[in-house]
């Protein structure tokens, strides 16, 4: 996938930089993926998520994500699981995220909602061969195979 390939190149530089929008959005520049800000589970309000991120089985994800298509947050209806090598630009430790959009963040204001150091739910197509399997993501970017019973969090991408 090229979207792939343009990460792991980006990933290589240890630096991303998104434009952060105040509907709860970013858009990573480079690739033109837009994330939301957020975790499933926290609302977005006052430009800042709140609340806490929820474990969500992978029913309960895909209904979500529905519904965030349904309500066509930021104004997109194709909102979806990432891929492993798009979470990784998020939730790799080592690299610096930064904003080209600096009059929508305040000195302390982060981009994205704070992760717990969980596992995350992605898109896979090579565990899709059977109806009961996906795989997650851990936050360092470990791979498992887990029933889609299993509770992991969550965030959305588009495009």
């Amino acid at each position: 996938m090229l979207i792939d390939e343009k990460l792991k190149k980006r990933i290589a530089k240890k630096t991303v930089e998104f434009i952060a929008r105040e509907d709860g959005t970013a858009l990573d520049s480079m690739s033109g993926l837009t994330w939301c800000r957020y975790l499933i589970g926290q609302k977005w309000l006052k430009r800042r998520a709140l609340g806490d991120a929820l474990e969500l089985s992978l029913t309960d994800v895909m209904k979500t994500i529905d519904e965030f298509n349904a309500q066509k947050f930021g104004g997109f209806q194709d909102w979806r699981l990432p891929t492993q090598s798009e979470l990784d630009v998020i939730e790799n430790e080592n690299i610096k995220i930064v904003s080209n959009n600096r009059s929508l963040l305040s000195e302390n204001e982060v981009i994205f909602s704070p992760a717990p150091k969980k596992s995350f739910w992605t898109a896979s197509a090579s565990l899709a061969q059977t109806s009961n399997i996906e795989m997650i993501v851990g936050y360092y970017g470990g791979q498992a195979a887990r029933t889609k019973f299993t509770s992991k969090y969550t965030r959305l991408v588009r495009g």
